[in-house]
Order: structure tokens, then sequence, then C-alpha cells
């Protein structure tokens, strides 16, 4: 596209990306979207509701950083990894429309959910992304689930229905539909962790 540099511009690493971020802003940026911009979409995709609140989301978020890097020092930019740092100024901005919206815990999809998002946790954030890249990833896991246990969780953490809805569904007691809910999202959380050690 004509608003990004020429091809012989385009800095071949990370570092060289950094450096140009630091000496030519403009072209430096240009570069960064190009590069980053599909896989925040991507990301995006998976925690917005639909996807103009994820182009919403990604726009907002470069808008941010525009910003940020705009103000760094040098010394700055040069240490940081830039998509792990991409990755929690999109969560962030995620997090502050969550809370101006006042969406409700189950309103949040799914994949936010098994990755465990919580403000006072963006390492978490960064670590399990860089991790599970694809909603694939998620389905394969689910697939390992018992048959109830899975269920339960699509209809709990993914629909967001009641447990009275889910014991209707699974023909069981309402407390033993609120446990096969929460052992399949903790046997998920296990395997993700597990997959991140084995990484």
């Amino acid at each position: 596209m004509d608003h990004f540099p020429e091809e012989r511009e385009r800095p071949d690493t990370e570092d060289e990306l950094k450096e140009q971020l630091v000496t030519q802003i403009d072209a430096g940026f240009a570069e960064l979207t190009r590069r980053y911009w599909q896989r925040l979409y991507r990301l995006a995709l998976r925690i917005a509701a639909n996807r103009h609140d994820a182009e919403d989301l990604v726009a907002e978020t470069l808008l941010r950083t525009w910003r940020s890097l705009s103000t760094y020092p040098a010394s700055r930019i040069r240490v940081m990894r830039i998509w792990p740092w991409l990755v929690t100024v999109l969560m962030n901005v995620w997090r502050n429309e969550i809370r101006r919206r006042n969406r409700r815990p189950a309103e949040v999809p799914l994949v936010v959910k098994l990755l465990d998002v919580r403000p006072g946790a963006p390492w978490l954030v960064e670590q399990a992304v860089l991790r599970a890249e694809a909603h694939e990833e998620l389905g394969e896991m689910l697939r390992t689930l018992p048959t109830d246990h899975r269920r339960a969780v699509v209809m709990r953490y993914g629909r967001g229905d009641s447990i009275a809805d889910i014991a209707a569904a699974l023909r069981c007691p309402e407390g033993t539909a609120k446990s096969k809910a929460l052992r399949g999202l903790h046997r998920l959380r296990r395997r993700y962790a597990d997959q991140a050690a084995g990484a």
C-alpha cells in the first residue's frame, strides 16, 4: 500500500524496527502497523463481540501505541519487546472498554475466561496469548473433555447460560451442573498451563 515504506526501506529484524521507531517514527510506525495489524486483529476478534468492535479495538490500540512511542525515550524503545507490549496495550484498551460498558462477566468470551485475564495479571495475558495464537487450539482442547463437562463449559462460559439451564440440558441437579462447568474450565486451564510449560 502506498502509505507504507518501500520494500527496500523496511527493517528486517525487530531491533532494526525499533531503531527506525527511534530515528524515523513515521516510517517506523507505518512498518509496525504493517507488520502487526493482522495479529492484533486476530487477537481482537477473539475477545471482542464482533468485527466492528475488533476493528475499533485495534484502531484504539494503534492510536495509544503511537502516542506512547512519540513520548518514550530512545532507551525505552530499544529494549522493549514489541509484540508483548502491543498485546498489553490492546488488553488494557479492552478492559477499559469493558469497564465503560459495565459488561457482566457472563458476556466475556470463553477464550478470555480460559486465559484468566485479570487487571492485576498482564503478564499472564501476554504469556497465554503468545502460546495460544488460534481459536482452533481451544476447540481441540474442548474436544478432549468428557461430553458433559464440555457442554457445561461451553454453555456457562461461552454462551453465559444459567446453572439452571445447564442442569436442565444435562438432566442433572444444579450443583452437579455447576461442578461440571468449573471442573471443565479448570481442566482446560491446566492443559494450557501444561502446554505453555512444554513449549
